[in-house]
């Protein structure tokens, strides 16, 4: 549940206590640690280290069930304070996330390729075109926010290296444009011009949103290092 909830799959064991802690891990931890205790406490310290970047690596034991004395654990105020710290830390973390924050710079291109596209598609231009050139928009504005507020701790600068990135960033941004336009000339052909806009949302939620955010990731702002892609990663500066 606790693994799920704070969507840390690759850790298994988060309330045991048969731990060997670091002493930079417990000096950076424990001045947020002093309301915790008890498995909450256990829970909040492993989830904490996480956050902060410091490795963690599980060694597998057995246990087996209890069979003598009594559980020193009281049922109700412990599955109360663990699913109080669990919800309420992974609400936090979303609601100050770089993806929350792509996402409403996201919403806020989405805007911006809309009106494009119904503004020049009133004016006789061909769905497919006016949605690449909406689409080319929204991209400044994206790289734009983006490097100064989504993923702002790892901005870029420099004027010059900012100026180098624009056209990476847009080539990146190429394959958006390519499933838009795809997606617009293809579904209007079938279902007709007065569907672009609903056709321009499937495109963006099922296609550009997953592209991008990964490309992004790995690529622009690098906040995600991949193994097999680490020489095209440090190829691109």
């Amino acid at each position: 549940m606790v693994r799920t909830i704070l969507m840390r799959f690759r850790i298994h064991d988060w309330t045991g206590g048969f731990r060997a802690i670091k002493k930079e891990v417990f000096l950076k931890e424990r001045n947020e640690m002093i309301s915790f205790k008890g498995y909450t406490f256990q829970v909040a310290f492993l989830h904490k280290a996480v956050r902060d970047g410091f490795r963690v690596a599980e060694v597998p034991f057995a246990a087996h069930d209890r069979t003598l004395g009594r559980s020193k654990i009281a049922p109700l105020e412990y599955i109360t304070n663990l699913l109080k710290y669990v919800i309420t830390a992974r609400f936090h973390e979303v609601l100050h996330s770089s993806f929350l924050k792509y996402a409403i710079t996201g919403l806020v291109g989405y805007a911006i390729n809309a009106i494009t596209l119904e503004v020049l598609f009133k004016n006789g231009m061909h769905p497919s075109a006016a949605g690449a050139i909406g689409g080319e928009l929204a991209i400044i504005w994206n790289f734009s926010m983006n490097n100064f507020w989504s993923f702002k701790k790892h901005r870029i600068t420099k004027p010059l290296k900012f100026l180098l990135k624009f056209p990476q960033f847009n080539l990146v941004a190429l394959g958006s444009l390519v499933m838009i336009s795809a997606v617009l000339g293809i579904g209007t052909h079938y279902y007709g011009e007065s569907s672009r806009q609903i056709l321009l949302i499937f495109a963006i939620i099922f296609f550009v949103i997953p592209y991008s955010y990964t490309m992004y990731n790995v690529f622009i702002w690098k906040r995600w290092r991949v193994s097999f892609l680490a020489k095209l990663q440090e190829k691109v500066g």
